[in-house]
């Protein structure tokens, strides 16, 4: 059992800490790319499953990945044109007990950045602690489920290249069509982020980031609807930034590659900049 654990009313894992959020970033987090991008995906066995990348925007990149995915084990390796490679290695030796360990290394520098995770998931709790080479960081993370719809954790940092550490507190309450959370950090800085169920097919969320130093906020807000076959998001930033993303797919005879199509298109409403995208990824077993 965790530490608060007799507070607790429930028996459901909250999740990590650093996913307090995670409802209202999945809905707000629209990842984007201009120019044309395919990716084209090949599975040999149910375990393995080989992907190349072709993207052309400001510049021309390759990127090959290699992917092994076992009961309890996954390995995953990838090389760019330009020499980078990186890798990870997720194990889960237990139902409780998750092992991460991922690498880096820049060709033009030499550099290698190493980061390993440890996830230890209780029946009402999760403990996270990471380390990572990149700036020598340190974080242990824990999130209580105190009842069957709240849940309040912490998580520390300590970044050993700045020797500066970092307090953050959270909670989050949730119901089956909502889920509200905030969160304060020593910096005092915070944010509150709300995510709801506007129909059967549709999800909304809006995010206030609130710099109590300057008294400087950032709010943006968006919306997901689902169809049979296309995925549409939508967001909209106080700063400027707005973004659409259709993500279609079509799947043709068993003979022929499942084709998704992804159509990104953004920019900052304030000074007059846009970009657009298409992106096409074809998979066949």
């Amino acid at each position: 059992m965790g530490l608060f654990s007799f507070l607790s009313r429930t028996g459901e894992n909250p999740g990590p800490f650093e996913g307090l959020s995670a409802d209202s970033s999945a809905i707000l987090s629209t990842p984007f790319s201009d120019g044309v991008s395919v990716t084209a995906s090949k599975t040999f066995s149910k375990n393995f499953q080989i992907m190349h990348s072709f993207g052309m925007g400001q510049g021309t990149n390759y990127n090959m990945t290699a992917l092994y995915a076992g009961d309890r084990s996954m390995l995953q390796g990838s090389v760019d044109n330009g020499g980078n490679v990186s890798g990870r290695v997720n194990v889960v030796p237990t139902e409780h007990v998750s092992l991460k360990a991922a690498f880096e290394m820049d060709a033009a520098s030499g550099g290698l950045n190493l980061r390993g995770d440890v996830d230890l998931a209780g029946a009402d709790f999760n403990l996270n602690s990471m380390y990572s080479t990149q700036g020598d960081l340190v974080s242990v993370g824990y999130l209580q489920n105190v009842t069957s719809s709240v849940a309040v954790g912490g998580e520390g940092l300590y970044i050993g290249a700045k020797r500066m550490s970092l307090l953050a507190l959270g909670a989050r309450h949730s119901t089956p069509v909502t889920s509200a959370s905030v969160t304060v950090n020593s910096q005092r800085t915070g944010a509150v982020a709300l995510a709801a169920a506007v129909s059967a097919n549709s999800r909304a969320a809006v995010k206030l980031s609130v710099d109590s130093r300057s008294w400087q906020t950032d709010a943006v807000a968006g919306i997901q609807v689902n169809y049979p076959r296309a995925v549409v998001k939508a967001t909209l930033g106080t700063k400027g930034r707005v973004s659409t993303t259709v993500k279609a797919r079509r799947y043709h005879h068993v003979l022929s590659p499942g084709v998704a199509v992804e159509i990104m298109g953004g920019g900052d409403w304030k000074k007059g900049q846009a970009r657009c995208g298409v992106g096409v990824r074809l998979s066949s077993v």
